[in-house]
Order: structure tokens, then sequence, then C-alpha cells
């Protein structure tokens, strides 16, 4: 099949997206990216984001389209990067779900919450490891401790507070840290660096602390390269009975960070095994064609 997907060229929505391509493209399908709908000459599938423009594609045969709820609690409705207008709007609401080609989707835990209450079968695939993009190294560890993100600012620019109320607990510690923040590091560092550090920490942004609902993308990556994480505590890795340790706090972090350096080789391997046997873009995306 010929499966179309949305460009973006940058924030988090562009890894996720790429593991998608990667993942259609491991399944033996004809990918190809877009910019606006103009661009799709012909496809059998179009995989895109709820946006202005997302309902022009005249011809395609299916569409699988992530959508952001219909409100949020508290703040968060406020902002469009949690509900957008077009998910507010119950006349485009209706007329997708009245569309029997469009598969809708969302990364975050929508079975037991109302947010996306005006949509009606939206089906939920987590995040996931894009193991075409990295490669298994030999374990000899780099760092101790590693960390590699943005302040990722949704919003509010919460997660920065968060990032260095973490990490400042490893300052002065005696321990070699990789903390790389906003630095832009290579694609192939990275990959080195997840594989090769003997606990990666993962910090997520406070509506994911709040409401649970959701991992990023870095607990998938950093267990199936590095097989150890410490995270703060989200409910949904708890959920998906993820190999995760997670923190209550700063300090909580750090002792666990610790406790977890000399997590044995063999665990390493079993947790990294779990990741590419179950929680690769290629199974979510084997998933979708079968729900679609």
């Amino acid at each position: 099949m010929k499966i179309a997907i949305k460009y973006f060229k940058t924030d988090a929505m562009k890894w996720i997206y790429q593991g998608y391509f990667n993942a259609f493209k491991a399944l033996g399908h004809e990918v190809s990216v877009f910019y606006t709908p103009q661009d799709i000459v012909s496809a059998d599938i179009i995989f895109d984001f709820l946006t202005p423009g997302s309902l022009e594609h005249k011809d395609y045969e299916k569409l699988i389209l992530f959508v952001t709820p219909n409100r949020f609690p508290g703040r968060w409705n406020e902002h469009e990067n949690y509900v957008s207008k077009l998910a507010k709007s119950e006349q485009i609401v209706a007329e997708i779900n009245n569309n029997s080609k469009i598969l809708k989707w969302t990364f975050c835990n929508n079975k037991n919450v109302d947010f996306w209450d005006n949509w009606e079968d939206v089906k939920y695939y987590p995040l996931a490891f894009d193991h075409k993009a990295y490669t298994q190294h030999e374990f000899e560890p780099k760092y101790d401790v590693y960390y590699c993100g943005g302040w990722a600012n949704n919003g509010y620019n919460t997660k920065k507070k968060r990032i260095i109320s973490h990490l400042s607990e490893f300052k002065d510690k005696g321990l070699k840290t990789g903390f790389f923040i906003n630095k832009g590091i290579s694609h192939s560092n990275e990959n080195y660096y997840l594989a090769n550090s003997r606990v990666c920490v993962n910090i997520h942004d406070d509506y994911q602390i709040e409401l649970g609902l959701d991992t990023n993308e870095r607990t998938f990556k950093a267990l199936g390269l590095g097989g150890v994480v410490v995270s703060d505590r989200v409910e949904e890795i708890a959920h998906l009975n993820l190999p995760v340790i997670l923190a209550d706090d700063p300090y909580d972090m750090y002792i666990k960070t610790l406790e977890a350096m000399n997590t044995p080789i063999s665990v390493r391997k079993s947790n990294k095994e779990l990741i590419l046997e179950n929680h690769c873009y290629i199974h979510r995306a084997r998933k979708m064609l079968e729900d679609l």
C-alpha cells in the first residue's frame, strides 16, 4: 500500500511521525511524507493530524487521524497544544465521526476519562520505540546518569522547572553525569549514550504527572537501548507494565538512581527485549492497520 505521512519540522510529533514512517516502511509499504494536502498525489492511506486542511483530502481511501480531546481539565483546556479549536467544534467532530474511512487515535489513555466525550471510538496507541532509527550497542558505560531533552514549553513552561529541580539533585555528588538540555545532540551520540549509561533518567511535563494518561517517547527509547530507567512517577507507566523505576520526587530519583546503577546485564537485556518484542512503532503501526 501507499501511505502518506504528515511532515513535522519540529517538536515531539516530528519524532513520533518519523517513528511511524519507519514502521510502515518496515512493514513493506510504500511511504512518503507530505507538507500540505495538496502535496498528496496518490495514497491508499493518509496519516495526518487534526489541523485546518485535514479534511481537504479528496481522494483518500483511508485516513489515520490523530485527534486532541474535546476538552482537558484545568488550565490546559485553554491552550491549543492540548485542545485544538477544531476538536471543540461539534460540527467538525460530527463530520469526522460519521466518516467510516477515518481511524481516530491518541497516545493518551482515554479509556477511563471523558476528555474525548464528543468523539466516537478514538483508539489508544501508546508511544513507542523507533527500533529502525536506533541501533543496539554492547554495554560499555560512558555515564553513570544520562538525560537528554529540551525544555519543551507546551504552553505553560512547567517542564523547565521540573528538569532543573530533578537534575540539580545529582550536582556535586561524584557521579559522572551526561545531561544534555537543548544542546542539539546528534542522533548517533544520543543513540550511543542511551545505550551506554548505567541509568537513564526521565522527566515528564506537569500535565503528564497530574493526569497520568501518557508517558513520553523517551521512556520506550531509553528502555529499548539502555534497559534501566528511573522516571518521575506517571501512572500510565505502571498501567503499561513497563520495567521503569518510579521516583516520587527529585531526591527519591537520586536515591533510586544510585540503587539502579549496578543493575545486572541480564536484567538490562531482559528489559530491552521486552521493548523490542512489544513496544516498537512497528507494533503500533500493525495494530492501526488491523483497526482501520
